[in-house]
């Protein structure tokens, strides 16, 4: 869509410029909870359209000089918009037909969609309900008609929702959306022509919000094509990996967290069983009546040791650093030698264990511990 504007002011906002035109046609972000238009002004791009204080402002990427230029609205972004307004609509209309539920907000993403409803818990049987009937509504082709109606004739139709008192004081006509016979209620927004153009409604997620109400996700259109292209994409990988059918897949995930779990009880007790065998064994460095023990391999392993260690400064290498755990020194104060080092950064501790975050291999960190504890000014004991 093509169309001459005059450009009346040019500033710079935040790191881009906001320009405002004469007379815009383009819908601003958030009106009536829906996304708002993209596309170009002269050669700069819209990449945000909003309204402050009765002027709609157009983020560009780049200055415009004041004077006519054409602007360029993305139309196909328009259909989407108007496929997942109309859905909203429908999905909306059927939750209060099927259930008596009402929608209480609406906000359409870049992503998907949602609807608050006003109900505490959304049983399965109300969403597949709703659902079912808003897709029949989608396939009857019932035609989507904008009338515009003065205030004082808004209560001759059966709004789902109440026109706001301030609308009807302005005095201005008020714009309805009515769909076949199904729903009607006030809208500024963009809509198909027919429900047919929904294509599809469908519902991926719903889950509680504030204290009585939940959220419904939902995709509609070509949003939800591209969703079953990529769903069913990332179906074919994970049966081809597993060896199995589309059926079978919940089944097959089901015994792998199983036997997941299995293998990571079995993983836990050898890691204790290793870390008592260790102790055992003894062999530690002393460091006056402290054995200093050095551990760099499955951090289970070190999780499990202080259990079966006495005397004991253990010092474990981890992802990011290293973990210090003690029976019989203060960690959080050999912490605080270590950091006077200036060799090592951050890091936290309490008595009993202590964290390092340093990129040292162990051997080069066990030096700079042996330093700190071996210093008569530095004892850190108990």
């Amino acid at each position: 869509m093509e169309l001459e504007v005059e450009i009346l002011e040019v500033r710079e906002f935040e790191e881009n410029f906001a320009v405002k035109l004469k007379e815009t046609p383009f819908y601003p972000d958030g009106k009536g909870g829906q996304l708002g238009d993209r596309g170009t002004i002269g050669d700069a791009t819209v990449m945000r359209v909003f309204e402050k204080s009765g002027d709609v402002w157009h983020v560009v990427d780049k200055p415009l000089h004041m004077g006519k230029v054409i602007a360029r609205i993305d139309t196909k972004r328009r259909k989407d918009i108007a496929q997942q307004h109309t859905a909203q609509h429908i999905l909306s209309a059927a939750f209060i037909e099927t259930s008596g539920i009402e929608t209480v907000g609406f906000h359409m993403g870049e992503e998907y969609s949602t609807v608050d409803l006003d109900v505490p818990l959304l049983t399965e049987e109300a969403l597949c309900s709703s659902l079912r009937l808003a897709n029949e509504i989608v396939q009857s082709c019932l035609t989507v008609e904008i009338l515009k109606v003065q205030p004082e004739n808004v209560g001759r139709y059966r709004l789902r929702k109440p026109v706001h008192s301030k609308v009807i004081e302005s005095g201005e006509s008020v714009r309805l959306v009515k769909i076949g016979e199904f729903d009607i209620s006030a809208c500024s927004g963009f809509h198909v022509e027919n429900t047919g153009k929904v294509g599809m409604i469908a519902i991926f997620k719903a889950e509680k919000i504030k204290t009585s109400q939940t959220r419904v996700y939902f995709l509609a259109g070509r949003r939800l094509e591209r969703y079953i292209y990529k769903v069913t994409e990332i179906l074919g990988k994970v049966t081809s990996n597993l060896t199995c059918s589309t059926n079978e897949l919940a089944t097959r995930v089901d015994n792998l967290l199983k036997e997941m779990k299995n293998v990571k009880n079995f993983n836990k007790r050898l890691s204790e069983r290793l870390a008592r065998e260790i102790a055992l064994r003894g062999n530690f460095e002393q460091l006056g009546n402290v054995n200093l023990v050095l551990w760099e391999d499955e951090a289970e392993v070190a999780t499990f040791l202080p259990k079966y260690l006495e005397n004991y400064l253990l010092v474990a290498k981890t992802k990011n650093g290293f973990l210090l755990a003690s029976d019989i020194m203060d960690c959080s104060k050999v912490v605080e030698k270590l950091r006077d080092t200036g060799v090592v950064k951050g890091g936290g501790a309490g008595r009993s264990r202590g964290q390092i975050i340093s990129d040292l291999e162990l051997r080069e960190f066990k030096k700079l511990v042996k330093r700190v504890i071996t210093d008569a000014d530095t004892s850190a004991q108990y």
